[in-house]
């Protein structure tokens, strides 16, 4: 009562405490619990408010980002108002692109696994040739990017070499793969004729293919002789029935073709190079025979090779050393050199039709200065007549920003004063696309596409600094921080106008719960990238430029943030063609603080769970020839590395070996090196081999598992441990199987393992702090399944909860309470196991990750229909009792919260899907991130596409809603206080009454 007095009184009570106490004790009982509550809720309000005033949190805290990857084919077409760039890309994509902004107005994601290796325009639709392992699929779309019929020829898995050709042949669309011509409707795209070239011979590739008319098909290839040379061969193909016409040798090379066999734009010429004997081959379309013209007499440089670009009358070479050459065909027949341009000038060359049959040339050069392109252009005529070479337009361009433009598409137009004007599609080499447009004045970049977006390898979270102004200093969060904001939030809310949101680019520094991150991604272009958390936007990017001059932009080997607080670095590792180098990263700005370069290549890179006296961590980098290298080279790492090298140990996959080796560490002289401890080694007959790991700075909160009964599992937390899957295919005598095992990375002891016999893989896994989960295909069943294993220790002690709770926390910085691998006791867990069916296709899991691990768990489920799913653990757990009525379990079981066993997981419920609307594209991996909420991890979902949200698995429960009735919450507690103070002012004036009587 004491307390509840002094309550009073600080919120204004009757100062007459002694009298109030002794005549109106409930009234005053009624009146300290009323205020109590007034205090708690208004805390709570407080909080809420701090809450709703940042604007990146109302309704936007999920993202998706769509990318269509590097661009490989391109053609310009107009379609009413619109002027699109329709293009093909390396990961399988066929879209549309506006040429005025460079959005995407349409796409198609083909399969993964599927290679776009021929795209070509006719009228109002489009022809893409796709090769998958053991197929050509060919399909028909039109302009506006819907399919109008696909097909597919079946054949031999081995790559095709020379890729399929097509053609329009009238009504008909005619293809050529292999030995194979085939012929479809070009409406329906039903299968007309197909004829075999090959016969018994297994050789015959075809390479080229003309159509001089609307009734008949020319097709060009070789095939091998009795004597062991090469043949080139020409066929004549009626286009109606598919009947062979005419069939003849032209003629013999020394060894196979390594470039394809070009026809002319005109339809007179036939050209190739016989790349070992240094000759361009050369043939008349209705003659019999090639002619060879030696080419060591115009110095085009060794091992010459076609370049797939159809001029009239003129062919395009490339050189080993880089250099190119254009040279039109002249009476004999011979060639003249049009233009050359020397392989140590980088360059690109491209070409666009015009209407009358003609061509326009465009040589792509790099500025001496290396920040401009030089745009040089020529026209051909019908009749292959070549104009001169005209201008040298310069045109925006950075070597060091984004390489050199590995892929370049000219779309020439005519101007309003009757000049021809140019404009450039290019796809660099840190994979971005980008319009460049040229002008009379000086050229601009229209716009530009990341999209080396599309293929991120790895992404770390670091968290934002705190000040806006100071994005190099780190303070900790106070609420002194989150009070201005506080205020501008209540007066946002108090405002008429402030129901209409303002839009600008979200904040770059930390808000109040830790969701504003910087997203740091690691790309298969050669670049990084940080990614602002709150909407996906670019905050900034590095490409790595070679590591010599001669090279070509390094792979991008892995990304460590290391150091918290004051200043956290990115270590980013790039491997060359004959040393790789470690570049430290500012990670709010990408600004390059140092780089190390060094002979070598690398077959291990880590950050050791040591930090040094600024705070971060090093690096440990181990060389393929087994020397341990450490990153900063210093005194104090090397005394750190001396003081703790007899503990370190990693773990490599070796696909090309189909092995798994583990290393340790150990001194030689005054140097570390890598010593093999273990090895694996895993059937070489196209086995699949997939690793997982538990993230070693997730945080696990509780040793033990409590069981209804109050009794308690110790859990198996091995820091050590990593999961292999193998995936054998099905052999002559044996049918597939899948294996899955959990390895010490230390010791090499395999501590669990079990086999799915009937089952294929690709096999997904994640690996939990005590339990493996793994999803893969049950051939017998036809039906994807999921199972689960969970892993405790072999403990005989018999503690309860209440003991357990009474001894305290274990001191885990003493040696006899760490986790040793080499012990006996270490492989002394039992396993508990089950498994249930799903409803689709799993293209990559992950699990939610807090601060403290105190929040129950999610699963991730990213399937291959572009869904992220939300599964709670408990329905995934092997202690699911087997009970036919949720009524019959027992009390124990109810109180855990166990979940009745059903063997199927059923279909995904629409109320459990993250992504809402978005369709994420080819989804290849899941990352999750903590936040200062300890109810809420950030989800990051990397494929084609990529999405970003929250996920809170036990609700927000140390927050309020967005939607929380804060105008309801206010009007209340303002309603208590008046009614607080009204009662205790009529309260003492009755008191005072009753005295005076």
């Amino acid at each position: 009562m004491w307390g509840a007095g002094h309550l009073v009184r600080r919120f204004g009570g009757s100062p007459f405490r002694r009298s109030a106490r002794r005549t109106h004790p409930q009234f005053l009982l009624l009146t300290c619990t009323l205020m109590g509550l007034v205090q708690r809720l208004a805390l709570l309000a407080l909080m809420g408010l701090s809450n709703a005033m940042f604007e990146d949190q109302v309704d936007k805290i999920d993202w998706c980002t769509q990318h269509i990857g590097k661009v490989t084919h391109s053609i310009f077409h107009s379609t009413g108002p619109h002027r699109l760039a329709l293009v093909a890309t390396e990961q399988s994509v066929l879209a549309g692109v506006d040429l005025r902004h460079g959005t995407i107005i349409w796409r198609q994601v083909l399969r993964a696994d599927e290679k776009i290796s021929g795209f070509q325009q006719h009228g109002k639709v489009l022809l893409s040739l796709g090769i998958a392992p053991g197929r050509l699929f060919i399909r028909l779309w039109s302009t506006q990017g819907s399919l109008v019929w696909d097909a597919q020829l079946l054949g031999s898995a081995e790559e095709s070499i020379p890729a399929p050709t097509a053609a329009f042949v009238g009504s008909s669309i005619v293809v050529a793969w292999k030995s194979t011509v085939v012929a479809f409707h070009g409406t329906t795209g039903a299968q007309l004729w197909a004829l075999e070239l090959g016969g018994e011979a297994s050789d015959v590739a075809i390479s080229a293919m003309l159509a001089p008319s609307e009734a008949e098909i020319i097709v060009y290839g070789s095939s091998s002789t009795a004597k062991g040379g090469v043949s080139l061969f020409s066929s004549k193909i009626s286009a109606d029935k598919g009947e062979r016409l005419e069939f003849g040798s032209l003629g013999e090379v020394s060894k196979n073709l390594t470039s394809p066999l070009i026809a002319t734009s005109d339809k007179k010429f036939i050209a190739g190079v016989d790349t070992h004997a240094s000759k361009l081959l050369l043939h008349r379309v209705g003659t019999k025979s090639f002619h060879s013209i030696p080419l060591t007499a115009h110095q085009l440089g060794e091992a010459p090779a076609m370049l797939s670009m159809s001029l009239p009358s003129v062919v395009a070479l490339r050189s080993a050393d880089g250099g190119s050459a254009l040279l039109k065909i002249v009476t004999g027949p011979n060639v003249e050199v049009l233009k050359k341009v020397e392989g140590s000038v980088p360059h690109s060359l491209a070409q666009a039709s015009t209407k009358d049959g003609g061509a326009v040339l465009a040589v792509v050069t790099v500025s001496g200065d290396r920040d401009a392109l030089v745009l040089e252009t020529a026209q051909v005529q019908g009749d292959g007549t070549v104009d001169e070479w005209k201008g040298e337009d310069r045109l925006p361009w950075s070597m060091s920003l984004q390489g050199w433009a590995a892929g370049v598409w000219l779309n020439s137009y005519t101007r309003k004063d009757g000049t021809l004007g140019h404009r450039l599609l290019v796809s660099a080499e840190d994979h971005s696309l980008r319009l460049l447009q040229a002008a009379k004045e000086a050229g601009k970049s229209s716009w530009v596409r990341e999209e080396a977006l599309a293929s991120v390898q790895q992404a770390e979270f670091v968290s934002l600094p705190s000040l806006a102004v100071d994005g190099e200093k780190m303070e900790v969060p106070s609420f002194a921080f989150a009070l201005p904001a506080v205020i501008a939030g209540i007066q946002k809310r108090l405002s008429a106008a402030s129901s209409a949101s303002t839009t600008g680019p979200p904040p770059k520094y930390a808000d109040a719960y830790g969701t504003r991150q910087v997203v740091l991604t690691r790309t298969g272009g050669s670049k990084v990238f940080g990614l602002h958390s709150s909407d996906g936007s670019v905050i900034w990017s590095y490409f790595v430029p070679p590591l010599a001059a001669s090279d070509v932009p390094p792979a991008l080997h892995s990304l460590h943030v290391s150091g918290h607080g004051a200043q956290p670095q990115a270590f980013l590792l790039a491997q060359g063609a004959s040393s790789w180098s470690v570049l430290v990263l500012h990670p709010f700005n990408g600004k390059l603080l140092s780089q190390t370069i060094t002979p070598g290549t690398i077959l291990h890179a880590t950050r050791l769970p040591y930090q040094l006296r600024n705070g971060l961590s090093p690096l440990l980098i181990v060389s393929t020839d087994l020397k341990v290298h450490m990153y900063p080279s210093t005194s104090e790492t090397n005394g750190l590395m001396l003081e703790h090298y007899s503990n370190l140990y990693f773990h490599v996959l070796k696909p090309a070996e189909a092995a798994l080796r583990g290393y340790s560490i150990v001194r030689e002289a005054d140097a570390f090196v890598a010593v093999e401890r273990w090895a694996m080694i895993f059937p070489e007959d196209g086995a699949q081999v997939n690793l997982a790991h538990f993230p070693f700075d997730a945080a696990v909160h509780s040793p033990v598992r409590v069981l209804g009964d109050r009794s308690v599992l110790y859990k198996y937390v091995n820091r050590n441990a990593v999961a292999v899957g193998v995936a054998i295919p099905e052999q002559e005598s044996e049918e597939p199987s899948i294996q899955v095992m959990l390895v010490d990375g230390a010791s090499g002891r395999v501590l669990h393992s079990v086999k799915h016999s009937s089952c294929e893989g690709p096999i997904n896994m994640l690996l939990g702090e005590n339990w493996l989960l793994y999803e893969y295909w049950s051939k017998n069943l036809m039906q994807h399944q999921i199972s689960i294993s969970e892993f405790y220790t072999n403990s005989t002690v018999s503690d309860d909860l209440l003991s357990l709770v009474l001894s305290g926390p274990i001191d885990y910085t003493q040696r006899a309470n760490m986790f040793d691998s080499f012990s006996p006791a270490t492989s002394d867990l039992y396993a508990l196991s089950q498994s249930y069916a799903f409803g689709t296709s799993v293209a990559a899991m992950g699990l939610s990750h807090t601060a403290m691990g105190i929040t129950p768990k999610n699963i991730l489920v990213a399937t291959s229909a572009g869904q992220l799913a939300v599964f709670d653990k408990r329905l995934l757990d092997p202690r699911r009792p087997h009970v036919a009525n949720p009524q019959k379990m027992t009390q124990a079981d109810r109180e855990e919260g166990l979940v009745p066993y059903m063997p199927s997981l059923g279909g995904i419920n629409p109320l459990t899907v993250l992504s809402h609307r978005h369709a994420i594209k080819q989804p290849r991996m899941i990352v999750c991130a903590p936040t200062m909420l300890e109810s809420t991890s950030l989800v990051f979902v990397i494929g084609l596409d990529l999405f970003l949200s929250r996920v809170a698995p036990a609700k927000e429960f140390d927050r309020l809603n967005e939607d929380f009735n804060f105008v309801a919450l206010v009007g209340a507690t303002v309603f208590l206080v008046v009614a607080t103070v009204g009662s205790g002012w009529f309260a003492n004036r009755k008191d005072l009454a009753r005295q005076w009587r």
